[in-house]
């Protein structure tokens, strides 16, 4: 089991073999697999212990599949009333329903994220330090192929991590994986979501309204008689507009009260990035890589699946003494794995009529994004 890592009167640095910037799925991936190869490995998280974050909670099939070689058992979850299961989903328009999505063999779980990404740190070998509430600030290269690592905690102290590898999986919003060149040129889409006590939702659907395109809004049954209810933006869209967006969805639920959204920004695949690596010893994954599907903005089996191979080539890149070429290997990996994924189909190209996405929006996304980093 992991350990918080704990810090001596005065004590401003640390060593370890490989730091983890961000602790959501990806980054636990990521030190679970360094850590496995007996790694060092210090995993630094801006948030506290169970603080919840803004997304839909649904794991799909091949992310559940992830999450349980990680060591974390949905079905105890759902014994303890802290996650649902379901082998359907619907996809509604506003004349209703337009088909039923079934799961027979593995099914969708919903599972509230600050449940899901604490049990995954909690469950981190024990060679595996977490630093809560410590934000990354700089990523430096040192000497004999050392990098440092200056995280600023809460009470305002710095701390340095010397370490030999750095997995950057800070979501959307990370700027170091700007700085070094390894965000995969990636798209930002916002959203907002928000629970309610609701008694009239019992299967996950995903609803198709002109006012949301491009982009959708999902209700999913949550634990504890709540529902998850947000707003897909799948192109750069304004906060003011996600929350009438919002307001108008509780509004068609019948929702009394002010609802508590959450925004976060979700880094979308352009299919323009070329590496997700540099050679002093750095990987990008999950959404600090723009890994997230570009159609229907699912991040997490992207999150599990990139965040395990870019622990997978910080470790051989210790363990082969900075050999740059297995980080080169991981940028091809991503490249052709996550091509693939989102290669175009049937379905997919469905999926983009339902939310209205067109050439247009992917062009104006990517313009205002280049500006953006500029």
């Amino acid at each position: 089991m992991s350990t918080c890592v704990e810090f001596s009167t005065g004590e401003s640095e640390k060593t370890c073999e490989v730091v983890v910037v961000g602790g959501g799925p990806a980054g636990s991936a990521a030190a679970c697999a360094a850590a496995r190869q007996g790694l060092q490995t210090v995993l630094v998280e801006s948030g506290r212990k169970g603080r919840d974050k803004a997304c839909g909670d649904m794991f799909a099939p091949t992310a559940v599949t992830l999450l349980q070689e990680l060591g974390l058992c949905c079905e105890v979850l759902a014994q303890a009333q802290e996650a649902r299961t379901f082998d359907a989903l619907e996809l509604r328009s506003p004349r209703g329903l337009l088909w039923k999505v079934m799961y027979p063999e593995q099914p969708v779980w919903i599972i509230p994220r600050k449940i899901s990404d604490q049990k995954l740190r909690d469950l981190l070998p024990a060679n595996v330090g977490v630093m809560y509430e410590a934000s990354v600030r700089t990523v430096a290269k040192l000497p004999r192929g050392f990098l440092s690592v200056t995280a600023c905690r809460q009470d305002g102290k710095a701390v340095n991590l010397q370490c030999r590898a750095v997995v950057l999986a800070a979501g959307a919003q990370d700027r170091l994986s700007d700085q070094w060149g390894i965000s995969g040129r990636r798209l930002h889409a916002p959203s907002i979501s928000a629970y309610a006590r609701c008694t009239g939702v019992t299967m996950p659907a995903f609803e198709f309204l002109s006012a949301c395109r491009p982009g959708y809004r999902w209700a999913f049954p949550a634990p504890d008689g709540y529902v998850n209810f947000g707003i897909c933006a799948l192109t750069s869209t304004r906060g003011s507009r996600l929350k009438s967006l919002g307001r108008d969805l509780w509004d068609a639920y019948g929702i009394s009260g002010e609802p508590r959204w959450r925004g976060g920004t979700g880094g979308l695949w352009s299919s323009d990035g070329v590496r997700w690596h540099h050679d002093a010893g750095l990987v990008s994954c999950g959404d600090a890589g723009g890994l997230v599907d570009p159609v229907n903005g699912e991040g997490l089996t992207a999150a599990l699946a990139s965040g395990r191979a870019a622990g997978e080539a910080a470790a051989r890149f210790v363990l082969g003494n900075g050999d740059a070429g297995v980080l080169r290997s991981y940028s091809e990996w991503v490249k052709a794995y996550f091509g693939s994924r989102y290669a175009p189909s049937a379905v997919r190209t469905a999926w983009k009529q339902l939310c209205g996405i067109t050439s247009e929006h992917r062009s104006s996304s990517s313009s205002a994004y280049q500006c953006a980093i500029l």
